[in-house]
């Protein structure tokens, strides 16, 4: 018992000295793309002043008044490493290498505590804070934005597994302050929740996340954000239904096969289901749903684990974005295929 103790308190130190060394040489690397409407040209973020601002006007995130966002927590950790070095971009770069460690804990505490298995708890864990495409999300520093709020949606994930459901509705509106993507905290809840023994399941757990969502939903709303959003013609629902079936199918590949990472790849739109790389993607990802459903319980691990790849992406589906593929928003899903392969792996060690 008191080496697991021990163990246990050293894989954290073992884990943010793997992920320093590994991205130690980039924290000098210069600011890139939106990092410069959002931080560097933003001079909302010259003074901690015009902090509640943040929380009131979406229009304070950018220097651009087209490129405003509602994310006023992220803006209040950009200022704040504003008035700690003003431009020293070490500093930014120092925030997101630590938010991505503590990501990496989290998927560490979930995975260790939803399958039992510490081993696969460290494997998950150093996969995902290891992995190639997650880069963007230290190395870009405006792509903090995915990493502090997927950190909220871990946290809320752990605390109600943990039985604590009000205490993870915190970190949950939390993470929404930081981006909208944190609304798959409650997709991704029923998945856990589904996947448990029947006599885990607690689906009163739910409510404190519906309240949340239904304030946040409210703030957007009465700030106009969420109608600003929704009246950008940036491509038709088809296109980008269709797009994103070749996509996802891409995110895969470079999941499984990270070369040719790029900031922002060449994707061609798609426009209609009969084109061959449509189809083929649709089915390929129609296989994987029937996976989720058709595996044996003893797999739990892997259909969960493909579930929680798909929901975490599914969002891209719904809402265009200007940018059709980016390889930060692989970064929460990534955690359930990296669960997946775990699990098949571990299924192949048991059986030899």
């Amino acid at each position: 018992a008191m080496t697991n103790v021990v163990r246990s308190a050293l894989f954290p130190i073992v884990l943010a000295s793997v992920v320093f060394a590994t991205y130690i040489n980039s924290l000098d690397n210069s600011f890139h793309f939106d990092d410069n409407h959002s931080i560097v040209e933003n001079h909302h973020l010259r003074t901690l002043q015009n902090v509640p601002q943040f929380f009131l006007d979406s229009n304070t995130f950018s220097n651009e008044s087209t490129m405003g966002m509602y994310r006023p927590l992220l803006q209040v950790t950009f200022a704040l490493n504003y008035a700690w070095g003003r431009y020293e971009v070490g500093g930014y770069r120092i925030v997101n290498l630590l938010v991505h460690i503590f990501c990496a804990w989290l998927v560490f505490v979930i995975v260790t505590f939803y399958t039992g298995s510490r081993d696969t708890g460290i494997a998950v864990s150093l996969l995902f804070s290891l992995h190639p495409i997650n880069s963007q999300v230290v190395n870009y520093i405006s792509s903090r934005s995915e990493s502090l709020s997927s950190m909220g949606v871990l946290c809320a994930l752990y605390l109600t597994l943990r039985e604590m459901p009000w205490r993870g509705a915190i970190p949950y509106g939390l993470a929404l302050l930081v981006k909208s993507i944190a609304v798959v905290t409650l997709p991704l809840l029923v998945i856990l929740k589904g996947f448990c023994r029947k006599r885990d399941r607690r689906w009163k757990h739910f409510v404190p996340f519906v309240m949340v969502a239904g304030v946040y939903l409210g703030i957007i709303i009465s700030d106009g954000f969420l109608i600003k959003s929704l009246d950008q013609e940036v491509r038709s629902l088809g296109d980008q239904v269709f797009t994103q079936l070749k996509a996802t199918v891409f995110y895969l590949q470079l999941l499984i096969m990270p070369v040719c990472l790029n900031v922002e790849h060449s994707f061609v739109i798609s426009r209609k289901v009969s084109e061959t790389a449509v189809f083929m993607s649709l089915c390929f990802l129609s296989s994987l749903v029937y996976a989720v459903w058709s595996l044996p319980r003893f797999l739990a691990i892997v259909p969960l684990g493909i579930a929680w790849f798909l929901l975490s992406i599914s969002l891209t589906f719904i809402f265009p974005l200007n940018v059709v593929v980016n390889e930060h928003r692989v970064y929460l899903a990534s955690i359930g295929l990296l669960l997946s392969i775990v699990g098949v792996l571990n299924l192949g060690r048991d059986s030899l």
